[in-house]
């Protein structure tokens, strides 16, 4: 089964992706990208990240930019409830990863899960 690691500082939006995502994928829930880049470095490269943007300790921004710096290539899917032509721009700038703006249809974020892990075959 494929791991999915979703950051997100706000218990709804966790719970809401295991919803959405829980029955095809196992799913790790943390709160910040602090604890996403630790839990990434000790535990492991999950199959995907399902990022917040803005969060406490650590945003989504500077977790993936310090996981690229690491030659870490895990697919991201940013998710934001900020519509932002200079983030989109900052987030395609790390590659395989796609912005999707908060709270997304489930079957969106399916299929952007779907495609961002079949792209990884």
């Amino acid at each position: 089964m494929k791991k999915i690691l979703v950051v997100d500082d706000e218990t709804v939006a966790l719970l809401r992706m295991k919803k959405i995502l829980g029955s095809e994928y196992a799913i790790s829930l943390l709160k910040n990208g602090k604890d996403a880049l630790d839990y990434i470095m000790d535990i492991g490269v999950p199959d995907l990240v399902i990022m917040d943007i803005e969060m406490p300790q650590m945003n989504g921004l500077d977790c993936v930019r310090s996981l690229r710096e690491k030659k870490i290539q895990v697919p991201v899917l940013f998710m934001t409830g900020i519509e932002d032509e200079d983030i989109k721009n900052q987030c395609r700038i790390f590659g395989n990863s796609v912005y999707v703006v908060k709270p997304g249809m489930p079957a969106d974020i399916m299929e952007k899960v779907k495609s961002l892990l079949l792209a990884e075959e």
